[in-house]
């Protein structure tokens, strides 16, 4: 079936500068310029004409098929999961950093923010220096029942990887049979003696921005702010060994969007500008020809010939899509972006750092996707690289073009293969459209803080050693209060409270 151009949602021309095309063609070498201005065309219609500082757009480098349209709820939220909980690289091209995720980090973060804003608050030093102790006790408490919980997984995978399933004990069957049940319980129980503790400690410092934090790390906490899913496709039909993972979604349907048609049109040329942050920043990192020929068993003398004369001669590329949208990255009511953005500049320097800084917890944050279907790719030239095109597009089964992060055909490519590819040769231009179908991820916006948010310029001394002594005899004075004590003993046990009376003396 034929498709046009002119039906395509959105189309990127790219034009060789007037008069300047045999000292730097749009798609010689690398193809900077090209890829400048598709970036640019990218993070338009990802973020805006005007991004900020810290709104970034990273490209996926083979678009890849948007995966969360399954039928099956388990793959679709899996998939939604993998890419709003895993941090990328902060690069121009999209790489997945699996060892990361925005909850740790988000919960670092909380963490940092609360110590710092104990030390900003007008509480006296005492009370402060009793808070700051009962929430080391806290984050200890929560780490230890993590550890435990992790340890007591990783058991039961290892017990699961060497054990046929028929003969295999169930997660709870092996944690009782190992004893794992009750040491959760304990490290369970606490953590809420710790979470106790430090709620009615901090009460007393009654500053709405703790209150705020502490909310905050109220809903982390939360239960059933947490799914269980599979680490892996290969693991959705053994539940046993699923894991928690925070809540992450995809907030726009995949299935109306691909049976949708809604054209629009972008043009890009020499009169508009390039993207001034791909020019600053990534410019120098580009190493993939914008356009160009290939073969999966190797580029031979005459290819590269051919190659070097298409890039040269050819004046203009329209890129289409039948239909383009955005896809905001939604999480559950355990993250805030209000907190951050409240809270992220009052960290001091090192903290800063650690949390927002180069590798830092969170460096940069997914917040959208850009999905587009049915795409088109037209390539004007001479009427020569013309025919080297096509001829080369037809010479063989591995052999296919290359525009931008698409690889148009090549023996199973993964981007577009040649059975989904309609080829159309004109006098003027040759065009190539994508058959499949197939919504596809192209690009991704995230949050870069460091790129607009600045750590605090001055930080509150730290207490020395003896007012941190006398702060924790005068909180004795709180706990030995007949209310507070009451409300203590909710919480905790009474061993607990011997051990606290015994730390302060």
């Amino acid at each position: 079936m034929s498709r046009t151009v002119s039906s395509a949602l959105l189309s990127l021309t790219l034009l060789a500068p007037f008069g300047a095309q045999a000292q730097q063609p749009l798609f010689g070498d690398w193809g900077n310029p090209a890829w400048s201005r598709y970036f640019k065309a990218i993070e338009t219609r990802l973020i805006g004409p005007t991004p900020s500082n810290s709104d970034l757009a990273i490209l996926l480098p083979t678009p890849t098929n948007a995966d969360w349209a399954s039928n099956n709820p388990t793959r679709r939220l899996l998939a939604m999961n993998n890419w709003g909980e895993t941090m990328p690289s902060f690069q121009w091209t999209y790489l997945r950093n699996s060892s990361k995720r925005i909850s740790d980090g988000y919960k670092y973060f909380l963490n940092a923010a609360m110590l710092q804003r104990i030390g900003q608050g007008t509480a006296s030093d005492d009370l402060k220096n009793a808070t700051r102790r009962a929430l080391d006790e806290l984050e200890f408490a929560r780490s230890d029942y993590k550890a435990s919980v992790d340890q007591a997984d990783a058991a039961y995978e290892n017990y699961a990887g060497v054990t046929p399933k028929p003969q295999r004990l169930t997660k709870a069957q092996f944690f009782k049979q190992q004893a794992y049940d009750v040491q959760i319980k304990v490290k369970d129980r606490a953590l809420k003696e710790a979470a106790g503790t430090f709620d009615i400690i901090s009460s007393g410092l009654n500053d709405p921005d703790i209150a705020l934090l502490k909310d905050a790390q109220i809903r982390l906490t939360n239960p059933n702010q947490k799914i269980r899913l599979p680490a892996s496709e290969q693991l959705i039909n053994d539940p046993d060994r699923w894991q928690e993972y925070y809540i992450t979604t995809i907030d726009k349907s995949l299935n109306i969007f691909a049976n949708d048609y809604k054209p629009q049109t972008q043009e890009i040329n020499e009169a508009q500008s390039s993207s001034q942050y791909f020019e600053s920043r990534w410019k120098v990192n580009v190493s993939v020809k914008f356009l160009g020929l290939f073969r999966t068993a190797g580029a031979s003398a005459e290819q590269t010939t051919r190659e070097n004369h298409v890039r040269t001669n050819t004046t203009n590329i329209q890129i289409g899509f039948e239909n383009l949208d955005v896809f905001p990255i939604t999480r559950g009511e355990w993250y805030s972006q209000n907190v951050i953005d409240k809270f992220g500049p009052t960290l001091k320097t090192s903290e800063f750092n650690a949390v927002f800084g180069p590798g830092g917890q969170l460096e940069v944050i997914p917040m959208n996707l850009l999905v587009g279907k049915g795409m088109s790719f037209t390539v004007f030239a001479d009427s020569q690289s013309l025919d080297y095109v096509y001829e080369h597009f037809h010479a063989a089964a591995d052999a296919g073009i290359m525009i931008g992060w698409w690889r148009l055909g090549g023996s199973g490519e993964y981007s577009t293969t040649k059975e989904n590819v309609e080829v159309k040769r004109f006098s003027d231009r040759i065009t190539f459209t994508d058959l499949s179908g197939r919504p596809q991820v192209i690009a991704m916006a995230v949050k870069h803080m460091a790129g607009s948010m600045k750590p605090a310029a001055a930080v509150p001394q730290l207490l020395t050693a003896e007012q941190t002594m006398k702060g924790l005899k005068n909180v004795e004075a709180i706990w030995a209060n007949e209310q507070g004590a009451k409300a203590l003993q909710n919480f905790a046990s009474p061993m607990l409270m011997q051990n606290l009376r015994l730390q302060l003396q």
